[in-house]
């Protein structure tokens, strides 16, 4: 081969050219060598292209259709405005591979998803790593680093630390911001379960909660459980000056107005459609406002068995019944009221537990045809079957009024309730050693007129 002044080339000392290659060679001995080649119009073909030191290619574009193996160091060194590395994948297999030795680490899949630690991405981005590894670190010198939400290039939610969130704040504090006016939402089981409105209102169980804590369950009749470990659960009721609480202690319910007693007067309303029915004051009084102490159980009532017991012996310090009204009374004679007509029979009575006491008014205008002994009839309520032992009067009264009486007697009647009915006899002193016996018909005339009142048991 003829070599043409070979030291006018730049760098290049000698040029040799053999029956298949062509080698360039510089000072150091570095070359260039083309095997199986041949230049020709600036473009040199070889089916091998040997260079025993750097390669600096300065063209515009540099295309590589090859493997590229046993690198030690590709770099690509970019100084422009468009792109540093550009790799285009015209046909459907992998963008990119990047391996660790014969392990696949990277992945750009055609379409544009990447895999790290997996060859097969589900997603734009998937992270595999080993069991129990960290898989993602976000880090940030100053400002705690955080990642942006968006929907068409509006940012919609952010996570990540207060600082760098908002700005400002804390580096080490969690936050989920949804921003302006979004709520927050957390599911299970693709169910929500709680959310957070833009206002600060929570919800759980209801995407619109309407106070500042909104519980909702579409079946269950326990909403909220407050548990304690300790003794005692107590919940706290607390606004700008005072404290109130519920607790539970062991069996014992507590309901707590100024827990803390740090004020007077304070006091537990009990309210019902706006309006307060019942409360317990600091003096511990308990009153009623509106309405009436019921007792839905017979034979429950209030209980005084507090307060000092007689000489006697005490059956019951239960108050259980309280009643008033009105009733007919009515002259028998012989258990007969046959013909008996008034002017005026009425009566009123108040039952207190078992004690009732009657007071009425009588005017006959007839005493009828019947005869026999003469009684009032037609008590409100029946006397006990032995309120008193060795007696079958149970009750008893008088006349505090009396006139058209007839025959011998002396003072007022007197009356007695007889046990297990709904009457009282009449008896009368016919001596003047007041000693009575039973009224009849021969006592008691057509314009008889009296004004009674008795007392008996139940």
């Amino acid at each position: 081969m003829t070599i043409i002044r070979s030291n006018s080339i730049s760098g290049i000392n000698s040029i040799t050219a053999q029956a298949s290659s062509l080698a360039f060679y510089d000072s150091t001995g570095s070359s260039l060598s083309l095997d199986t080649g041949n230049v020709s119009a600036g473009v040199i073909t070889a089916t091998t292209v040997t260079v025993t030191g750097d390669l600096t290619v300065e063209g515009t574009t540099t295309t590589l259709d090859t493997v590229v193996t046993e690198v030690d160091k590709l770099e690509v060194s970019a100084n422009n405005s468009t792109v540093g590395v550009a790799i285009t994948q015209s046909g459907s297999g992998d963008i990119l591979r990047l391996y660790d030795g014969a392990t696949q680490a990277v992945t750009v899949k055609d379409g544009g998803s990447v895999g790290i630690g997996t060859d097969n991405p589900t997603g734009k981005v998937q992270i595999t790593g080993s069991s129990g590894s960290r898989v993602l670190t976000v880090n940030a010198p100053t400002l705690g680093p955080y990642i942006t939400f968006e929907t068409n290039g509006t940012p919609f939610a952010d996570i990540g630390s207060e600082a760098g969130t908002v700005g400002s704040g804390t580096n080490d504090l969690l936050v989920l911001n949804a921003r302006s006016a979004r709520s927050l939402a957390f599911r299970t089981n693709s169910s929500e379960r709680l959310r957070i409105t833009s206002s600060g209102n929570v919800g759980i169980g209801t995407d619109n909660p309407q106070a500042v804590l909104h519980a909702y369950h579409p079946t269950s009749n326990t909403i909220i459980n407050v548990e304690s470990g300790d003794a005692g659960a107590v919940l706290n009721l607390i606004d700008p000056s005072q404290r109130s609480s519920i607790e539970q202690n062991g069996t014992t319910l507590k309901i707590s107005s100024d827990t803390g007693a740090e004020f007077a007067s304070s006091d537990i309303r009990l309210q019902v459609d706006g309006g307060t029915v019942m409360r317990a004051e600091s003096t511990g009084n308990v009153k009623i406002d509106n309405g009436n102490l019921v007792f839905s159980t017979s034979g429950t009532g209030i209980d005084f068995s507090a307060t000092a017991d007689s000489s006697g012996t005490a059956s019951s310090e239960i108050l259980d019944d309280y009643e008033r009204g009105f009733f007919t009374p009515k002259i028998s004679f012989g258990g007969s009221d046959a013909g008996v007509t008034y002017t005026a029979n009425n009566g009123a009575y108040t039952k207190v537990g078992r004690l009732v006491t009657c007071y009425g008014i009588i005017t006959l205008t007839s005493n009828g045809t019947s005869t026999g002994n003469a009684a009032i009839f037609n008590l409100p309520f029946a006397s006990n079957a032995d309120a008193l032992s060795g007696t079958a009067t149970e009750g008893g009264g008088h006349n505090i009024y009396q006139s058209a009486c007839t025959g011998t007697i002396y003072g007022p009647m007197g009356l007695g309730v007889i046990q297990n009915n709904t009457f009282a006899y009449y008896y009368g002193a016919t001596t003047t050693g007041g000693n009575m016996s039973n009224m009849t018909e021969s006592n008691l005339s057509n314009t008889y007129d009296c004004r009674f009142i008795l007392w008996y048991y139940t």
